[in-house]
């Protein structure tokens, strides 16, 4: 509670800064997850799918599992790009400004 007292307050600008800054690696991430889990569906529907039988809902699953795998390979290049873009920004909070309840 003492150092709660002695910590500056986020600004506004720092609290946009840091929601852009968090958002957008969802959103991308989002972008691609979704892409590469309708895309391999599609394809191991259009191909295995259609050799061993498999249900349409059983391609979606492996187009899942497709996509997690992209996600987890990918997700650090995805974020590395948005830094070197500069969509990135970096909030300039503090340590304790980080601790502190909104």
């Amino acid at each position: 509670a003492f150092a709660e007292a002695e910590t500056e307050r986020p600004t506004a600008e720092q609290l946009k800064r840091h929601f852009i800054a968090s958002a957008l690696p969802m959103v991308g991430f989002g972008f691609m997850d979704n892409t590469v889990m309708i895309q391999a569906g599609n394809a191991i529907d259009c191909t295995l799918g259609v050799s061993f039988g498999l249900s349409t809902l059983t391609a979606a699953a492996f187009g899942q599992v497709c996509s997690d795998s992209a996600g987890v390979l990918f997700g650090g290049t995805l974020e590395a790009m948005l830094r070197r873009a500069g969509l990135r920004p970096t909030a300039g909070l503090s340590l304790d400004q980080r601790k502190l309840p909104l």
